[in-house]
Parts: structure tokens; sequence; C-alpha cells
């Protein structure tokens, strides 16, 4: 969206910053911080403090959604990312080419990653923080790769790509998930 791309963007910044001050000037006003256990409380349990017992119910919901909107993008993008091994995959006939070929890879993964996200307990995954950065890292590394491979083979430079303002409103609703969701 151009220029109004990083307005939006520190607006739903500054947004989302004042919405979290409140929240938690809120909470510690209606019921005190643990004094020898500081942290331990919960965004639903300072929700529920500010707001009542039916803001906790909503912000397990949003939470919920929130976690299960992000694993569909993830995995989405991760069935993009692995077409060239689905391709490669030795699939029987008769599946056919229709999606359970296309999103076959993408089965494979979930059925390997559901296991660790129903525990109870991470403490078992604290190792596997840097394999999660290095895997961003080399997401990133691939992203930026490709982004200078189709600019430098563009029929146009890369300016006459880049707006201003918005086409129509349309575009701008569309843009604003992304915005929000980096909060």
């Amino acid at each position: 969206n151009g220029l109004l791309g990083p307005l939006l963007l520190i607006l739903t910044g500054v947004m989302t910053d004042f919405c979290f001050r409140l929240l938690v000037a809120s909470a510690v006003q209606l019921n005190p911080p643990h004094a020898r256990l500081p942290g331990k409380d919960s965004f639903e349990s300072v929700t529920s403090a500010a707001f009542g017992p039916k803001a906790y119910v909503m912000s397990m919901g949003l939470v919920t959604a929130m976690c299960f909107f992000g694993a569909v993008g993830y995995s989405v993008l991760l069935r993009d990312m692995m077409e060239p091994l689905n391709d490669y995959w030795p699939l029987p006939e008769a599946l056919g080419h229709g999606w359970i070929r296309k999103n076959f890879t993408l089965f494979q993964i979930i059925l390997i990653v559901t296991p660790a996200c129903t525990l109870t307990n991470f403490t078992a995954l604290q190792n596997c923080g840097a394999a999660s950065m290095t895997s961003i890292l080399i997401l990133g590394t691939c992203i930026v790769i490709r982004s200078f491979q189709c600019n430098l083979h563009a029929p146009n430079p890369w300016y006459t790509y880049v707006t201003f303002l918005p086409e129509s409103p349309r575009d701008l609703l569309n843009a604003v998930p992304l915005y929000i969701s980096c909060f």
C-alpha cells in the first residue's frame, strides 16, 4: 500500500500498545499482581480481572482463533514450499492429480507435528528454539533471494511497482489484517 502502509503499521502499533497498557493498568487496580511470583498472570486472567468473567471466555476464544488461523496460514505456506517434494513423492496412481496429491506432504507434516501441539508442558521442546529460529532464517533468506531473482529479471524497474496510495478501498481492507496480525 505504498505510503499508507507504514502509517497503518504505526497506527496499529500505537493502538496495540494503548490497549495492552490499559489492560494491565486496569488489571493491577482490580487485582494486584503476585508479589512473590511476578509474571504468573496469564493474558486471560488479566482480561478477566479487568473486564469480568465473560471477557475471560472471549479472550480464550480470540487466542484460540489467532492460533488456529496462524497454523492454517503456515500450513498453506508449507504446502506451497513443499510442492517440489510433493511432485517427487512416489504416490499411487489411484490418488490421481487432485487435491490429495497436492496436499499429501502437508498431511504428513501435520501428522508428525500434531502430537507436539497437544503437550500440556513444553519442557520437552525447550531445545527446539534454535531449530525454529534457523528455519525462520532459512525461510527469510529464500524469500530475499527469490525477491532479488524476480526483480533482476522484471520487465520494469522495481520502483514502478510501488504505489503511494491504495487503488481502491478493497486493497486497503485486504492489507489491514496483515498489519493487525503483526501485533
